[in-house]
């Protein structure tokens, strides 16, 4: 007797199973205070930092001023700032610092299934759409992204992944329509701003989609000229992000090119390799990924996940249904994504240098379960298999929530952040995990000075300074009684953008030997200016950003009609 999957049709049902679900994968984001990860506080203090740059006035803060015991450094200037300034935001618009933090964590979890049901949805119908947003809710990278790595930028592109893919589903199927594209560029867009080291690796694999998509629903000239659009118009409204950071990176201290050349060991990827093993191994733990097997972090795919996915392999040999095309697709690009995370595929790398920059191959454990999860739902269209949906859907259910209940524990102690943080040495230790060297340090800074803790005025070898105002990145002062060309110093670190006045007249701003900011003033008494501007690439990210969006709103606008007047 066939159970009717009706019920997994309607998408309020659905909807109401996977906010209940969400509630549990997320349960530990509810305990008081901050929990530990490998991230320890730096996403607190990242929040923190930027609350208060915006507090000021700057709403997209690309200069971080509490970075490096207070000599700055030019941190969301190349950090993906989608999460981070999300948290920001809700802060300052009232929220508590945690629920600034938390509310947004427990969306994405649901955004990502979500994501996923309406992509297999599509070729699955809704009982399919419905095990596989399980199974991507439960796959336990996103918990080692969460609870052990505190990972929140990656986790964010976790969540943007699958409407990608639906949205190359919607161009290819309805080119005619605007969706479809709209969906592609928007997602395309949001996952270079949420973890642009996701853009990189989830690219080949939106590549192979797109083309195996496009042979097997019929290749059209307009279909091919739409998804060769997609990344040029996303790059366009990204710009503003990633325009500065190829223009600027040359100011930072050379860390991406020894990681490349193995010098770092710490990040270098041929040291962080899976073993086939680990693959399915039950083993959970909060410590760290090293070279060998001595892992102690969990790289598990999931059993519940291979399990659907390996009854969707049986049913996708046994079975002639029309659909396997679908099933077959997940299944490659699953097993690709799953071989790029072992030293099998080392030649790979080899052959595509930038695949180094991800720095842990086994982050393509996140793309494998989207495809492998996506692969499990279609065990509903099984003629075999999909003739009772509920109940396949009940099992992952009970069996995904017994699985996970190891993978939801959360390294304590946790840290209790009170309202007034503001005024407690509590503050200075979650600014502390902004001090990393290395993270975006500017090029000529001194490693051996970042630890130092100076006091914020200015040095100068000749007179004396009067009048010191300091407001955020801005500092007004007098010079009196300077000999010719003194130089004056200010204990901020050099980059682009800081610009300088002597009585109102721009002057050069050039680094000390430390990598401080350091201006010449002439004889006599003068006031000078320091202040954070912008540069060329940041007023031209911009402007191209700006540009992309009134060109594509006029275009969707005449579309639109077009289509009212029947042309």
């Amino acid at each position: 007797m066939k159970i009717s999957s009706r019920p997994l049709e309607n998408s309020g049902v659905v909807c109401a199973i996977l906010t209940l679900l969400t509630l549990f994968v997320a349960a530990p984001l509810f305990i008081d205070g901050w929990f530990w990860t490998h991230e320890e506080l730096s996403p607190v203090g990242r929040v923190i930092a930027l609350t208060e740059e915006m507090r000021n006035g700057d709403f997209y803060p690309r200069w971080l001023s509490q970075t490096y015991r207070g000599k700055g450094s030019p941190f969301f200037n190349f950090y993906s700032p989608f999460f981070h300034f999300i948290a920001a935001y809700l802060h300052l618009a009232g929220l508590s610092l945690l629920a600034s933090l938390k509310i947004p964590l427990c969306l994405l979890f649901f955004t990502g299934a979500w994501g996923v049901y309406l992509w297999i949805r599509r070729h699955c119908g809704g009982a399919g759409g419905a095990i596989a947003a399980v199974l991507y809710l439960f796959t336990p990278y996103h918990f080692v992204d969460i609870y052990v790595r505190g990972a929140l930028a990656e986790f964010s592109a976790l969540a943007v992944l699958p409407y990608l893919f639906y949205g190359i589903d919607l161009l290819i199927d309805k080119p005619e329509k605007r969706k479809g594209f709209i969906v592609t560029v928007a997602s395309t867009a949001m996952i270079l701003l949420c973890h642009q080291l996701s853009a990189i690796m989830i690219a080949p694999f939106a590549l192979l989609y797109s083309l195996t998509s496009l042979v097997s629903s019929g290749f059209s000239l307009r279909k091919f000229l739409l998804l060769l659009a997609v990344p040029i118009v996303a790059a366009g409204f990204s710009a503003f992000y990633w325009l500065p950071v190829l223009a600027e990176k040359q100011f930072l201290r050379d860390f991406t090119g020894a990681v490349l050349r193995g010098e770092q060991s710490e990040y270098y990827y041929a040291d962080h390799f899976v073993h086939p093993s680990q693959w399915f191994s039950t083993f959970w733990g909060f410590g760290n990924s090293v070279k060998g097997t001595g892992d102690t972090m969990s790289f598990q795919i999931g059993i519940v996940l291979l399990s659907v996915a390996g009854i969707a392999l049986l049913a996708m040999c046994i079975s002639k249904h029309g659909r396997d095309f679908f099933t077959l697709q997940l299944l490659l690009l699953g097993t690709f994504a799953i071989a790029l995370t072992s030293g099998y595929s080392m030649f790979v790398y080899q052959l595509a240098p930038p695949l180094a920059f991800v720095q842990f191959p086994w982050r393509f454990l996140g793309p494998a379960s989207l495809f492998i999860a996506g692969c499990g739902g279609t065990v509903a269209i099984s003629p075999f298999i999909g003739r009772f949906p509920l109940i396949i859907l009940s099992i992952v259910i009970v069996a995904s929530i017994y699985f996970s209940i190891e993978h939801r524990k959360v390294y304590l102690p946790n840290v209790d952040i009170l309202p007034g943080y503001e005024t407690t040495q509590l503050k200075m230790r979650m600014l502390a995990g902004l001090n990393a060297e290395n993270e975006y340090l500017p090029k000529s800074a001194d490693r051996n000075q970042i630890g130092d803790l100076l006091e914020v005025s200015p040095m100068t070898a000749s007179g004396t300074v009067t009048d010191l105002v300091v407001e955020n990145k801005k500092m007004r002062f007098t010079v009196n009684g300077a000999a010719p060309d003194t130089q004056v110093a200010i204990p901020w670190y050099d980059f682009p953008g800081w610009k300088g006045k002597v009585d109102g007249q721009s002057v050069m701003v050039t680094p000390t030997i430390q990598g401080y900011l350091q201006l010449t003033v002439p004889a006599g008494t003068h006031i000078v200016e320091l202040f954070f501007g912008t540069t060329w690439s940041r007023v031209t990210g911009w402007s191209v950003a700006g540009v992309t969006a009134v060109i594509l709103a006029v275009i969707m606008r005449k579309s639109r009609s077009k289509k009212r007047k029947g042309v």
